[in-house]
C-alpha cells in the first residue's frame, strides 16, 4: 500500500503514523494541511527539489524529527508547520524562502541555530516561541518586522543583532529570554517598536555596527544601554 496520498502535486496525507524515514517523490509541489501531523516515529524526511510550500501544521507533533533540509525552490512555510517537533535540531533555510508562518517552529526545543535568508522580510507571531535551546540567530538586512512573541522563551539565547531595517517589533518579542543581550544598529528605539517590545528589560546596546571589532569578536559592552 502506498503510504502517501498525492493529488494534483499536493501531498495530502501520510497513511502510516509509524513511518520512520521517508523520501517524498519529485513532482510534489506542496505538502498539505496536517499531512504528517502526529507521525511520532518520523525521524528523517527527504524533500524533493520541486517542493514550493509546506502548509499549516504539516509536520505538527512529529516529535522524533531531527533534521529538515528544504528544497532550493521553497517559498513558504505555513502556520504551525513544525510546531512541537521537539527533536528538531538543524534547519537550513534556502534563499528562495519568503515567509515563515505564525508559530511555525513553536516549542522546537532542540533547535540550536537559525540563519534566515535575505528574502525574509517579516518574522510572524510566535514563529520561534519556546525554542529553549536556541543559541544563535542571524537576522538578514532585508528584515523589517518582528511580530509579537516571535522569540519568546528562547532561554538559551545570549545575543541578537537587530539591523536598522527593522522598523516594527511587536509586544514581548523576546519575553522570557533570560540570558539575552540585544544589540541594535539603530541609535534609539524606533517609533514602530512596541512599548513592551523588550518586556523583561534585557540589556540593550544601541548604535552598534556589525563590523565593529569588539562586536565581531564577541565582546560585550554596556556603556550605551537603553530600553
Amino acid at each position: 500500500m502506498n503510504k502517501l496520498i498525492i493529488k494534483d502535486k499536493v501531498l495530502v496525507k501520510c497513511r502510516s503514523k509509524r513511518i520512520k524515514e521517508l523520501s517524498i517523490p519529485e513532482g510534489v509541489e506542496h505538502i498539505g494541511y496536517r499531512a504528517f501531523k502526529g507521525c511520532l516515529s518520523l525521524k528523517s524526511v527527504t524533500l524533493p527539489s520541486s517542493l514550493v510550500s509546506i502548509e499549516e501544521s504539516a509536520f505538527h507533533d512529529c516529535s522524533a524529527l531531527e533534521e529538515i533540509k528544504f528544497s532550493d525552490n521553497i517559498t513558504s512555510i505555513g502556520d504551525y508547520a513544525f510546531c512541537a517537533c521537539t527533536s528538531l535540531c538543524s534547519v537550513e533555510f534556502p534563499a528562495s524562502l519568503k515567509s515563515i508562518g505564525k508559530s511555525a517552529f513553536l516549542e522546537c526545543k532542540s533547535l540550536i541555530s537559525i540563519n534566515l535568508p535575505n528574502s525574509i522580510k517579516s518574522i510572524a507571531l510566535g514563529a520561534f516561541y519556546g525554542c529553549s535551546s536556541l543559541k544563535s540567530i542571524a537576522l538578514p538586512n532585508s528584515l523589517t518586522s518582528i511580530n509579537d512573541l516571535a522569540f519568546a522563551f528562547c532561554r538559551s539565547l545570549e545575543s541578537i543583532y537587530l539591523p536598522k531595517t527593522i522598523t516594527s517589533i511587536g509586544s514581548c518579542a523576546f519575553d522570557g529570554c533570560s540570558s539575552l543581550t540585544i544589540y541594535c544598529e539603530a541609535e534609539w528605539k524606533p517609533d514602530g517598536w512596541a512599548t513592551d517590545w523588550n518586556y523583561d528589560s534585557n540589556p540593550v546596546v544601541w548604535k552598534v555596527r556589525k563590523d565593529e571589532e569588539w562586536f565581531a569578536n564577541g565582546k560585550k559592552s554596556f556603556d550605551d544601554k537603553g530600553d
